[in-house]
């Protein structure tokens, strides 16, 4: 029984898709890091600006056919369109500003992880395994250099 366990568990160990490196944050929807800087670029320009403005003007004229009564179908057609506008709206936002988070984590855990490893060095200082450690060779200790 066993042995099957372990022959089922190597074949769908395949379908498992690769862990990220730890220190490099994993953008949004699978984005690379390249993509979500030009992302970032191209919301920076004026033709975004304008896209933005189009989609919010097709967003109201949506929104007015609201007011002339619909019928149960109609109307949850409508919201959905208009949650799908929102969402369009604000996903590269989210994308973005999830990214930056992200990173920021990744260069906290970072930097934590230095400062413990400093942290655990400068118990050791004036000690035996110090100076077998971290001096080159010896170096300043009695019988070295």
């Amino acid at each position: 029984m066993f042995a099957t366990l372990k022959q089922l568990s190597l074949r769908f160990r395949r379908f498992r898709p690769p862990p990220p490196p730890p220190d490099s944050p994993a953008a949004p929807l699978g984005l690379t890091e390249g993509e979500v800087r030009h992302l970032q670029a191209l919301m920076a320009t004026a033709g975004w600006r304008a896209y933005h403005k189009a989609l919010e003007a097709v967003f109201l004229l949506e929104a007015e056919q609201f007011s002339l009564g619909l019928d149960h179908n109609d109307y949850l057609k409508k919201c959905g369109l208009l949650a799908g506008f929102r969402r369009a709206a604000a996903l590269p936002e989210e994308i973005i500003t999830n990214f930056l988070r992200q990173e920021t984590e990744a260069d906290d855990r970072a930097q934590r992880r230095t400062e413990s490893t400093d942290r655990a060095r400068a118990k050791l200082v004036g000690t035996p395994a110090y100076d077998g450690a971290y001096r080159p060779h010896g170096y300043g200790v009695e019988g070295g250099r």
